[in-house]
């Protein structure tokens, strides 16, 4: 993860030297958020095998874009998630990664593709990949984005409880109701092998996010509700609730449209929240 981190860095810091011999093109934003989840596990005669204990998290990430030229823009975004069970006698890290992103855009739409890479810790621990292709249309007062990909456990690398060789599809919708103000939703849906190869995955996101920027605030402040279910097939099946507040600083005095429609436009799939599901709630 550092070298695909450092690598994204450099990658960027050429485009800007490129671009203009300085980062002053930059677009995107950092933030810091905190949240709760609790999740259930099923067998697949229907009895509960987890009713689910809640866990308390905290993190934060970035996702910077540089333009380099005639429409073309490069992007890196990190993120780094640690969990406890509440009782503090554990924390780990859950999820965390980053994803380089080669993308190009006008007023009217945006395409390109992603690499993502990153770590999931539940029951057991994974490292993954996620590549894929992306496209956005930007309307008056929406956007809409969709990503195809393919993820997978790393073979050699991670434990065989997790998901490999796994088709995805994401669709998101954003609304803005004024320059600082958006409500998106997403749904992902995923399907791949999982045990080590042995049984098929089936296993679904889906997230609602409001976010604001008061007048004269230096951050804007979001809230989201993720929601995620899935089946193993003739074996466990169970569903997860996260829900999580915080906030968020944009880069060169973006509002929330501006970095929508000229800074970090894509996000990479949720593929690190699928991945430490299936090893938490179906495993």
């Amino acid at each position: 993860m550092k070298k695909l981190a450092l690598a994204g860095i450099a990658v960027i810091a050429l485009g800007g030297t490129a671009y203009g011999g300085s980062l002053d093109g930059l677009k995107g934003y950092g933030e810091a958020y905190v949240g709760g989840q609790t999740g259930v596990e099923i067998d697949d005669g229907m009895t509960l095998l987890d009713g689910g204990t809640a866990e308390i998290f905290g993190g934060g990430g970035f996702n910077v874009v540089m333009p380099v030229s005639n429409g073309w823009n490069l992007g890196l975004e990190g993120n780094a998630q640690g969990g406890s069970d509440g009782t503090g006698s554990s924390f780990f890290t859950s999820q965390g990664g980053g994803a380089i992103h080669g993308f190009h855009r006008d007023s009217e739409m945006a395409y390109g593709v992603y690499l993502g890479a990153g770590v999931a810790s539940e029951d057991d621990k994974m490292t993954g990949i996620n590549v894929g292709l992306q496209a956005a249309m930007f309307g008056p007062d929406n956007t809409i984005i969709g990503q195809i990909g393919y993820m997978s456990r790393v073979r050699g690398l991670s434990d065989g409880n997790f998901m490999t060789d796994a088709g995805l599809l994401r669709v998101l919708y954003r609304h803005f109701y004024s320059d600082d103000m958006m409500v998106s939703a997403g749904v992902t849906p995923v399907g791949g092998i999982c045990d080590d190869g042995s049984d098929t995955c089936f296993v679904g996101q889906i997230d609602v996010r409001f976010e604001h920027q008061p007048e004269g605030w230096p951050v804007a402040y979001f809230a989201e509700w993720d929601f995620l279910g899935g089946v193993e097939v003739d074996d466990d099946s169970g569903f997860n609730n996260r829900a999580l507040i915080g906030v968020r600083f944009y880069l060169n005095g973006d509002s929330i449209r501006a970095n929508n429609d000229g800074g970090a436009t894509f996000n990479q799939p949720p593929a690190m929240n699928i991945q430490e599901f299936v090893g938490g709630n179906l495993e």
